[in-house]
């Protein structure tokens, strides 16, 4: 929110309306210009990098841990091996940390996206210190961050299809099997013949 509003409000002044010149103030307003859009994109990286880092201390841990319990699914002893019932909900249903990691680097993607255009857009119109730089090479970047998004989220998708499948053929969730008992036992209601 801070970050939005840092770099909201000195665009503003800057710019009241979309078809309004740029407009300019002496000092100290246009410092404070400067300084305002500085701190709000250095704020917005800061966030994207500390979501970043907690999804890569979250990918670091959670799965290996999820390895570790697809290679106990696909053991001879898997019965015994059996985990918590809240694990085997979360390895069937829960969002896996690829997924996550797919959400930090649509973060990513917006971030660099966005500084790329108000950058182009900012230099054209001569705001120091973007005037005079190719920002336009930024925005590639985010076609190629989008593309490997595309891929990861693709491979994410099957890695949850398949763990949750070796999950459910070793240990079935109480839950599913409790769904099937009642799906069963009214399928045997309906089959039953009525007595007269």
């Amino acid at each position: 929110m801070a970050a939005a509003v840092a770099t909201f409000i000195p665009a503003f002044v800057r710019k009241p309306c979309r078809h309004c010149e740029p407009r300019y103030y002496s000092d100290p307003v246009e410092w404070l210009i400067d300084q305002g859009m500085l701190i709000g994109f250095v704020l917005i990286v800061a966030s994207v990098a500390c979501i970043t880092a907690s999804v890569v201390v979250t990918l670091s841990i959670e799965f290996p841990r999820r390895e570790h319990y697809r290679r106990l699914a696909k053991g001879d002893d898997a019965d015994r091996s059996r985990p918590d019932e809240k694990i085997v909900t979360a390895l069937l249903g829960g969002p896996s940390p690829l997924r996550v990691t797919c959400v930090a680097l649509g973060f990513w993607v917006a971030t660099v996206s966005w500084f790329s255009l108000s950058a182009t857009l900012e230099g054209a119109d001569g705001q120091a210190p973007l005037a005079g730089h190719d920002w336009g090479d930024l925005l590639y970047v985010s076609f190629v961050l989008f593309g490997v998004l595309v891929l990861l989220e693709v491979f994410a998708e099957h890695e949850q299809r398949v763990t949750a499948a070796t999950v459910r053929s070793a240990w079935p969730s109480i839950e599913e099997v409790q769904v099937d008992d009642v799906t069963a036992s009214a399928a045997v209601r309906r089959r039953r013949p009525r007595r007269r």
